[in-house]
């Protein structure tokens, strides 16, 4: 394969990534909707640890570096929380 192929690659690959990212951060708003309606609060650790232990699980199985895991799905987990606050005031 030639590098532009592979880097065509590359950007289908990001372009599917913002598309899920964009999907996982709408259900995390409608998320804040229910957590709001059943007046729970924004954060829930227990929950974020076992997403976060879960994911570094299966990662680790594909051959994905275990801090990198953990680094990418604590930054979407912020943002998540960023944007449930703004729902519950």
């Amino acid at each position: 394969m030639k590098l532009d192929e592979l880097r065509k690659e590359l950007d289908e690959i990001d372009w599917q990534l913002l598309k899920l990212f964009h999907k996982r951060l709408d259900i995390a708003k409608k998320i804040g909707l229910v957590k709001k309606e059943k007046r729970l609060k924004v954060v829930n650790k227990n929950r974020e640890m076992l997403v976060i232990n879960s994911r570094q699980e299966k990662g680790v199985q594909m051959g994905i570096d275990k801090t990198f895991i953990t680094n990418i799905w604590k930054l979407l987990m912020t943002e998540s929380k960023k944007n449930q606050r703004g729902i519950i005031k």
